[in-house]
């Protein structure tokens, strides 16, 4: 069941609410969900922003209220929640307190659905401040009993390949299901492209955010994690496919973003931050900062116990020296962001046996590669920094997603 504890909706009168609109018609989504529209150049930091006029919004408006407005009720609210404090979570995912709420420096209660705007040439598009928690993975998970291929087979979102709706789980037992999703094992034995899973068991010196009972690690051959429900559910996911992460990010009004759309809230200097100071990194930037992104293995907590060390893992805006431009956090190390795009070596192929997909330039946590990732030559891909890509079914433990809203 989801818990509501300081979360519940309020029932005394408030102002009205106010939501900013744009006056741009925007075109919003693309073609085809796995391929990266025709490249446009990002915004930049001292681009000027049109003027966006501020309208009434509610229940009786004509537009409910968006993330961070005031509200009286969820029936304000794009969102369908109203928080105790009378203000609109920006997604219901974020419909808890670890993971939901604990988003920011020190995890001093942001909402962990935050999206903030970018332009990729003319189009406008919210991209979320943080990455997904496995907090909100365990909202989305409890308010479909486990059936997320129900959910998305009763609500297909725009543009959905339904030959993604077999890789999702529909419960917690039979093939695919909840927890051989998100526990440690490799989940689909056919993917014939590259390791299935990397570093999600934790008796081989892994890390795996999302709790599941020791019970059910102990099923897989692991060990159980050792770190609490509470801890973990502030961290971002890992160890999920991208197949879970589209859908999480689908029930929430969004998708998976694109590399153009990522660039546009990295900004055009070398860093988020701008061309200085590198990130640390014990191999490819010794003196680099330690500050700034968690890049170099260097975050740690709660302390490390035995081979568990999902410990190294931020909690999302942990580092806000790092932030882009236009406010985003970690989009250099922690983990990965999975993106939407079809990694294109040779004839596309539809099937998520045979996909792969491309991966931000913002490296992980791991300290294993260089920022902007520069270190593989990948085919037809333009600019000066490859990106990293991955099979569209891999549980990786340094893998992990935000959502972006047209």
């Amino acid at each position: 069941m989801l818990r509501f504890s300081s979360l519940l909706v309020v029932t005394a009168l408030l102002p009205a609410c106010t939501i900013v609109t744009s006056t741009e018609t925007d075109p919003g989504g693309i073609d085809h969900p796995y391929i990266d529209p025709e490249p446009a150049k990002p915004s930049t930091p001292t681009e000027p922003q049109p003027v966006e006029p501020e309208v009434a919004c509610g229940a009786t408006e004509a537009v409910k209220c968006g993330g961070g407005k005031r509200c009286a009720s969820a029936d304000d609210c794009q969102s369908g929640v109203c928080t105790s404090a009378g203000v609109c979570l920006y997604a219901p995912s974020c419909n808890r307190d670890h993971g939901g709420s604990t988003c920011g420096p020190d995890g001093k209660g942001e909402d962990c659905c935050t999206s903030l705007p970018v332009r990729v040439g003319s189009r406008k598009v919210n991209l979320d401040k943080y990455n997904i928690t496995a907090g909100r993975m365990r909202t989305f998970i409890e308010s479909t009993k486990g059936d997320v291929r129900g959910y998305i087979e009763k609500n297909p979102p725009k543009n959905w390949d339904p030959r993604w709706s077999a890789f999702l789980p529909s419960g917690f037992e039979g093939n695919y299901n909840v927890w051989d999703q998100l526990g440690p094992a490799p989940l689909y034995e056919q993917v014939s492209q590259g390791s299935r899973t990397f570093g999600c068991y934790l008796n081989g010196g892994g890390a795996r955010t999302y709790w599941v009972p020791a019970e059910v690690s102990e099923a897989y051959g692991d060990q159980a994690q050792a770190y609490s429900q509470e801890v973990l559910d502030e961290k971002p996911l890992n160890c999920a496919s991208a197949v879970l992460m589209a859908a999480l990010c689908a029930s929430d009004g969004g998708r998976l973003p694109t590399p153009a759309e990522l660039d546009a809230a990295w900004g055009t200097a070398k860093f988020p931050w701008g061309n200085a100071p590198a990130p640390y990194n014990p191999k490819y930037s010794p003196g680099g900062a330690l500050d700034y992104a968690n890049h170099g293995d260097t975050f740690e907590f709660p302390e490390t116990i035995g081979s568990d060390v999902s410990s190294h893992i931020a909690p999302p805006g942990h580092y806000p020296k790092g932030n882009g431009p236009f406010g985003h956090a970690d989009l250099v190390g922690n983990v990965w962001n999975i993106t939407s795009a079809v990694f294109q070596d040779g004839p596309y192929t539809p099937d998520p046996l045979r996909q792969w997909l491309q991966w931000s330039r913002g490296g992980a946590w791991e300290a294993g590669q260089m920022v902007p990732f520069e270190n593989v030559s990948i085919q037809g891909e333009p600019g000066f920094y490859p990106r990293f890509r991955a099979p569209a079914l891999r549980k990786y433990w340094a893998g992990g997603a935000r959502c972006v809203h047209d």
